[in-house]
């Protein structure tokens, strides 16, 4: 878990440097990454899934760092390690994409 928090953290900075010319090519991904967060927090709560908001590209770095930490925090403490892993591999495959 520790590991994740810090890839989440790193991924978050990283998003939160980008320029408008650098999120071009990023945004469609992290805002499925949104998404996708928002849903693994939703079923870790046992709460409907719900769309996330259609924000500006400026915001999204905040929605990640809202949404991973709404992960976090519904996982903790639980023997859901099939989430964590979910959890885990969107977090390292969007790394290994915002380079």
């Amino acid at each position: 878990m520790a590991q994740l928090e810090a890839d989440l953290d790193r991924l978050v900075r990283r998003l939160g440097s980008l320029t408008s010319h650098g999120w071009r090519p990023r945004e469609a991904a992290v805002r499925v990454l949104a998404q996708n967060l928002a849903d693994l927090a939703a079923t870790a709560e046992g709460r409907a899934l719900r769309p996330v908001p259609a924000l500006p590209v400026y915001g999204l770095a905040d929605v990640v760092a809202v949404l991973g930490g709404d992960v976090l925090i519904s996982l903790s403490g639980r023997e859901t390690t099939d989430l964590l892993d979910a959890t885990a591999e969107l977090v390292d495959a969007a790394l290994r994409n915002t380079v």
